[in-house]
C-alpha cells in the first residue's frame, strides 16, 4: 500500500523498545489489520494489544475497556513499557488517553506499574511514517532527562529496515562508540 496508518508506524518504533507492549487505543479492527501487516512484513510473530472498542465505547467512551486492556497487558505480559496508540476511533470521539493514564494510575495508586507512552496517531492526519516520528518523539518526551551528558551517542535513525540498524550498530561498534539507538526492531522485528 502506498499510505499506511499511523498507528502502524507508530508500533513498528514502539516495538523496538526493549520490555514494550503496543497498545492501540480503538477498535480490534485496526490493531488486527496492524498485527497482520507486521507479521506478513516482517515473517515474525508481533504481539499488539487492542482496548476493542465497541458500539457502545463509540458512544460513551473508552474509559473501561481502557483499564481492562491495561490490566490484561500487565497481567499477561508484564511489560517495562505499555505504549498507546489512539486510532481515527478514538481521536474522533475526543478520547483524553493522558487524563485515561492519570486515572488508571490513581486507580492503581500503591500498585508496581509499568510505564506509559502516548502517541496521538489519527490516520487522518498522516502516513505510517507520521505515526512512526510521533511515537518516537513521544518516547524521548518521556523518557530524556535533562543532566550531566555522558559520551554516549544519541541515535534515531528513522524508519528504515532491521538490517540498517544493524549495519549502524556495527559501524559504531567498529568504531568503539557507546550509543542509544531509538527506536531499535533490528531483533524484535527481522526473522
Amino acid at each position: 500500500a502506498c499510505k499506511l496508518c499511523t498507528p502502524l508506524g507508530a508500533c513498528v518504533a514502539f516495538k523496538g523498545v526493549k520490555g514494550c507492549v503496543p497498545l492501540i487505543h480503538g477498535s480490534q479492527g485496526c490493531a488486527t489489520y496492524i498485527r497482520r501487516y507486521m507479521i506478513s512484513h516482517y515473517r515474525e510473530p508481533v504481539d499488539i494489544a487492542s482496548s476493542s472498542f465497541s458500539e457502545e465505547a463509540t458512544v460513551f467512551g473508552g474509559n473501561k475497556l481502557f483499564i481492562t486492556s491495561i490490566d490484561n497487558i500487565i497481567e499477561q505480559y508484564h511489560p517495562e513499557i505499555v505504549a498507546i496508540s489512539s486510532t481515527c476511533l478514538s481521536e474522533t470521539i475526543g478520547e483524553n488517553v493522558p487524563k485515561l493514564i492519570k486515572e488508571y494510575k490513581a486507580l492503581n495508586s500503591g500498585k508496581s506499574l509499568p510505564e506509559f507512552v502516548y502517541a496521538s496517531t489519527p490516520s487522518y492526519k498522516g502516513t505510517h511514517l507520521d505515526g512512526f516520528h510521533e511515537a518516537v518523539l513521544s518516547l524521548v518526551k518521556t523518557f530524556a532527562i535533562h543532566g550531566k551528558s555522558n559520551n554516549a551517542i544519541n541515535l534515531f535513525p528513522g524508519f528504515v529496515s532491521p538490517e540498517d540498524l544493524r549495519h549502524i550498530k556495527d559501524i559504531l561498534c567498529d568504531f568503539g562508540l557507546d550509543f542509544n539507538l531509538v527506536p531499535d526492531y533490528s531483533t524484535s522485528l527481522d526473522n
